[in-house]
């Protein structure tokens, strides 16, 4: 008898260790995932990505699926209950508070237009206009399009313009000393 229980306990021992690597393993292919997607909106791999158009369920619902996170453990993250989180997912309520929409985008680092299906593309981009070297206003003129936008990326993209910046900038200074 002795035996027999060093023998299931021996077993008991190498199931436990199993799970707890597979567990790990789980843990792991989920971090390689999510540092695959960061590695390509750094590199700008994924900047093209698009998704079929869907409403916030279905956006939550994918993200969820791409990264390996369950709705308890966003709902966890984002600081709602899982028993609230679990009835907007299935339709019983419409309602959810911009601030968990909000957390939601930080969670998966998508734009809350994205969440919303207002656009297709997950990337959120934010820049510091002063980064950028613009103005505030030369960035509101952009925004409320009182620029061409698309005449404004072809002049960038081309490879001369850079060459005329240079003397037009070249031009002010000996104009204005």
């Amino acid at each position: 008898m002795r035996k027999d229980l060093n023998l299931e306990q021996s077993e008991l021992r190498s199931f436990c260790v199993y799970r707890k690597l597979k567990q790990l393993g789980l843990f792991w292919d989920r971090c390689a995932r999510i540092l695959d997607s960061l590695r390509c909106r750094l590199e700008g791999i994924c900047m093209d990505r698009e998704y079929l158009p869907g409403d916030v369920r279905d956006r939550i619902g994918d993200l969820s699926k791409e990264y390996g996170i369950s709705q308890n453990e966003i709902a966890r993250r984002i600081g709602i209950s899982e028993g609230t989180f679990s009835r907007f997912m299935r339709g019983f309520t419409d309602k959810l508070s911009y601030k968990y929409v909000i957390n939601i985008a930080k969670l998966f680092g998508v734009s809350t237009d994205f969440l919303l299906g207002v656009v297709n593309n997950p990337t959120r981009i934010n820049y510091d206009v002063t980064k950028l070297g613009l103005t505030v206003e030369s960035a509101k003129r952009l925004y409320h399009e009182d620029v061409n936008a698309d005449v404004l990326n072809l002049l960038l993209t081309n490879d001369e313009f850079a060459q005329v910046t240079f003397l037009i900038k070249h031009y002010l200074d000996n104009t204005t000393a």
